[in-house]
């Protein structure tokens, strides 16, 4: 009922992107399907992005919600700094509506008045690293440091591979430890202290919703295959359905081999029908059957379950048959990659995630000496007690007039091996080169782009560790 007047500071040369809010008095209803028509609404703490209304063939109508973020920016500038933003991932998917939704969303959040909002998808993957240091038993260090990973962005499953790089009585590049996993946090166990390389895959893979209403829907993969994995996750246990093998497509009703999944539980299926009892399933636990010519064999978080004499004939075709209600299948793969799907029903939506992976540098220290770095020594703001006597050997150059190339010095007393590295603030390993020259070793390296890098120098004996700053 009372007229608001809205300013918007632009230059009559200048173009810029505007948001306008409908306002209503309280004695007004709230027409919401009339609010929500357009890209963008807001409601009751409720953000909604209609990715419908946008250009044809953009990101948002094809990627997983849960690689959709929303980005909030207190500073309102005219550029985005991903260091300050909040980042919040989508809440939901309406796909009947085309609509991704955002919950518990509260504008100005500093009372400023002065939030930008940003809408982003990614694809790759994001994981935050917690190192802790292996304990001291009479001045040795013990085999019992541990990595904790937290996926902030990417979706399961996850393989990595953990390399020695500096790590005594390990040589280069030895696997410290290898495997996958399914859940956003998983720890690395039973590690030496020193100085390690981790690099961490999001695998290829297919997730799955169907929804019932009655009837049986169904998809099968395309080809037959007489010896194979095949792998998925639990996303949620509200689910209700068999996936395993098939000699033909039966609309998702002739499963042989495989399980059925029934909220909590898992069931092996064998000959069609559900055999022993019931395993109990957490949300993130991977079921598997693996085939050769002769046998099928069923795994639940790689542990085989059951196994079963079975000729492969002219090869099985793997099938799923959703039940009444709403059913999720997470990474769904086949020997580690996607695949294509064929026969399928109209309530089975599904897409198809690509493999990912970044690598990182990692620490783990020791309780024992302090010639060994700590396990949080991770970055210049944290550096050991070796690294600030002798970092001043280390110096760190602007090679040209752009700031983003670089040049680095090491003197050292005698002459040995040296390998420099530049990392990222968050821990992500950059570039590694191998310095040349006698005492005096040197190296040049490039920054991609504006921001604070920790740039490291490693012999056999020593590390030294410089932060600089790259800018225009």
């Amino acid at each position: 009922s009372k007229e608001l007047q809205i300013t918007i500071p632009v230059e009559s040369t200048a173009r810029a992107a505007c948001m306008i809010f409908e306002t209503t008095g309280g004695e007004t209803a709230l027409n919401i399907p009339r609010l929500r028509r357009n890209g963008f609404g807001d409601s009751g703490n409720m953000v909604e992005l209609g990715y419908g209304v946008l250009a044809k063939g953009n990101k948002f109508a094809g990627t997983d919600y849960r690689n959709v973020f929303m980005l909030i920016d207190r500073n309102a500038g005219d550029k985005t700094d991903i260091q300050e933003n909040t980042i919040i991932r989508c809440s939901r998917k309406d796909a009947s509506r085309e609509k991704l939704v955002f919950d518990n969303i509260f504008m100005d959040t500093d009372g400023s008045g002065s939030d930008t909002f940003t809408f982003a998808c990614f694809d790759g993957i994001l994981a935050r690293l917690t190192p802790h240091d292996a304990s001291c038993t009479g001045g040795k260090p013990r085999k019992d440091g541990s990595l904790d990973i937290s996926m902030v962005v990417g979706l399961p499953s996850f393989s990595y591979s953990l390399l020695a790089d500096s790590v005594e009585n390990m040589e280069k590049g030895a696997v410290a430890s290898r495997g996958n996993f399914t859940t956003k946090t998983y720890t690395v166990k039973n590690l030496l202290p020193g100085n390690y390389s981790l690099l961490i895959k999001q695998n290829a893979g297919i997730d799955i919703m169907a929804e019932s209403t009655g009837g049986v829907e169904y998809a099968h993969a395309v080809g037959r295959r007489k010896q194979g994995e095949v792998t998925w996750t639990i996303p949620s246990l509200t689910s209700d359905y068999r996936a395993g093998l098939c000699t033909t497509l039966g609309l998702g009703k002739n499963i042989l081999h495989g399980f059925d999944v029934k909220n909590a539980t898992a069931q092996v299926v064998v000959e069609g029908k559900p055999m022993g009892a019931a395993v109990t399933l957490n949300g993130g636990d991977a079921l598997g059957i693996i085939f050769t010519p002769d046998t099928v064999s069923y795994t639940v978080n790689g542990i085989v379950v059951h196994r079963a004499a079975k000729k492969a004939g002219l090869g099985w075709l793997f099938g799923m048959g959703f039940n009444k209600g709403l059913s999720t299948i997470d990474g769904l793969s086949i020997d580690g990659g996607d695949f294509a799907l064929t026969s399928v029903s109209r309530g089975v939506a599904y897409e198809t995630k690509k493999a990912v992976e970044d690598s990182m540098a990692v620490i783990i220290g020791s309780e024992c000496s302090p010639n060994v770095p700590k396990a949080q020594a991770r970055s210049a703001e944290n550096t050991s007690s070796i690294e600030r006597q002798a970092h001043s050997a280390l110096t760190v150059t602007r090679k040209d007039g752009t700031g983003m190339a670089f040049s680095a010095e090491l003197r050292l007393a005698k002459e040995t091996d040296a390998e420099l590295l530049v990392y990222d603030t968050s821990g992500r390993l950059l570039s590694r080169t191998d310095m040349t020259g006698g005492t005096i070793k040197r190296a040049d390296f490039t920054v991609p782009q504006t921001g604070v890098y920790v740039v490291k120098a490693l012999t056999l004996e020593e590390e030294f560790t410089r932060k600089i700053m790259a800018n225009y």
